[in-house]
């Protein structure tokens, strides 16, 4: 295992750290229903979906918001939205080739854009995700 370049092991089994929990779960991006794992000190134990703590927490990756309280995914790989980051206090940044303070304004060709949603907003940003689905 040690001459073996972890990006050539072909896994989709993900590691994700969720900041604001400050705790480590894992999840097949290639096939998310399978569930997500939280990493414990005795090993792996499969997330329960509907726990109060989970409401509103998610995990970011692979272009996409992995809910810890729901069984979905809200993807987030939209010709908008490039590059993002889910911050440890629920602040969702990302950067985007549109004005999202002025929808109707044409992209310009090379400019970029720095967005941030704040954790209070994050639910209903992602509604408006899901419904362009």
């Amino acid at each position: 295992m040690r001459k073996v370049v972890p990006e050539k092991w072909g896994s989709s089994v993900k590691f994700v750290l969720q900041r604001e929990l400050h705790e480590l779960f894992i999840y097949n991006y290639v096939q998310p229903e399978q569930g997500i794992y939280q990493l414990t000190k005795t090993g792996l134990e499969k997330l329960e979906y509907g726990q109060e703590k989970y409401k509103d927490m998610y995990l970011y990756a692979n272009e996409g918001f992995y809910s810890l309280h729901e069984k979905q995914v809200i993807r987030t790989d939209t010709e908008d939205i490039y590059q993002g980051v889910l911050m440890k206090n629920g602040d969702y940044y990302f950067i985007t080739t549109k004005d999202f303070s002025h929808p109707q304004k044409e992209s310009e060709e090379g400019k970029a854009y720095l967005n941030k949603v704040s954790k209070k907003k994050l639910p209903s940003f992602l509604d408006s995700l899901k419904s362009k689905e």
